[in-house]
């Protein structure tokens, strides 16, 4: 049992995470452009269209117990638990990226390799997936801006990526460690962006028409 979790540990040790860990903060950045896009009607919003696609699909009965739990705070739950996936998505997908310089080599190669692999997948598996048509064509904003949007939002996750694995890497090759200061300062930094985050969706879910529960 001892030897088992030993292996265990030593298995999730040699995970990648740092890859990860970049791929979820690149991510959480084309995210928020994303975001600011959406609330200005220039683009979409992956978890918008994700709950969604949900709440129009979930039993009443789920729905009735959730929003007499948790009141309007459900909505707000739903889209948190929708941003938590796509976060971590851009982070699964960050491991593989020695893989892929490896193969192409080119670092700028890379980066498009990243950007319209990503958008690709959204546009023509995601979305239609979410019921929000090929390249966003049931979406409010059309195929246009949709398409738009999501290359800009993964243009700039590849392109915070490669900074993250090519030049932060190289910089400290045998990793770092956060003093008292720099912990403390980004543990503020991480409360004040969670705080800025919440808010962005309270006001996003409170917009006429957008993520209601048909029983409220």
């Amino acid at each position: 049992m001892a030897e088992g979790w030993k292996s265990l540990r030593a298995f999730v040790r040699r995970l990648p995470w740092y890859r990860f860990g970049a791929g979820v903060v690149a991510g959480g950045v084309g995210l928020l452009v994303t975001f600011l896009m959406r609330a200005f009607g220039l683009g979409v919003f992956l978890p918008e269209i994700a709950v969604d696609f949900v709440v129009g699909r979930i039993p009443g009965a789920i729905e009735s117990f959730f929003i007499r739990t948790l009141g309007e705070g459900a909505k707000l739950l739903a889209l948190l638990t929708a941003l938590a996936v796509f976060l971590v998505l851009p982070g699964v997908y960050a491991t593989l990226y020695r893989r892929v310089q490896r193969w192409l080599k080119n670092r700028w190669l890379v980066m498009a390799f990243y950007t319209f692999s990503s958008a690709g997948i959204v546009l023509l598996v995601i979305l239609p997936i979410l019921d929000a048509g090929l390249l966003g064509s049931n979406t409010s904003v059309g195929v246009g801006f949709a398409v738009f949007s999501q290359l800009i939002g993964y243009w700039l996750y590849a392109a915070l990526l490669d900074y993250l694995l090519v030049d932060v890497a190289a910089e400290y090759p045998e990793g770092f460690s956060l003093s008292r200061r720099q912990f403390i300062a980004g543990t503020i930094g991480a409360v004040a962006v969670a705080a800025l985050t919440i808010y962005g969706l309270g006001s996003l879910i409170s917009k006429k028409g957008r993520l209601v529960f048909a029983s409220i």
